[in-house]
């Protein structure tokens, strides 16, 4: 399966890259808002410095956020598309 992420340039002329990411955690609906949004911001830091000391200390961060509740519960929610007549 595809699963990458990275910077994507389209043309020459395109002065800054776009963030792509394809079927990782960032773009899949069956995990919750709180992962993807450490996810993205994790990747665009490694791609932007690669000491992986700063990522550690964000993700450290941000786990403590999520044990002491100062993340919103809509982000911690998980939600998954089921189409009607489909679902067993």
């Amino acid at each position: 399966k595809k699963r990458y992420v990275g910077w994507k340039w389209e043309s020459l002329s395109q002065a800054e890259g776009k963030f792509d990411a394809k079927g990782i955690e960032t773009v899949r609906r069956d995990s919750c808002g709180v992962v993807q949004k450490i996810m993205v911001k994790s990747l665009r830091m490694l791609f932007k410095d690669p000491d992986l000391s700063m990522i550690k200390k964000y993700l450290q961060r941000q786990f403590q956020k999520i044990l002491s509740n100062q993340v919103s519960l809509q982000d911690l929610i998980f939600s998954k598309e089921v189409k009607l007549g489909s679902y067993a």
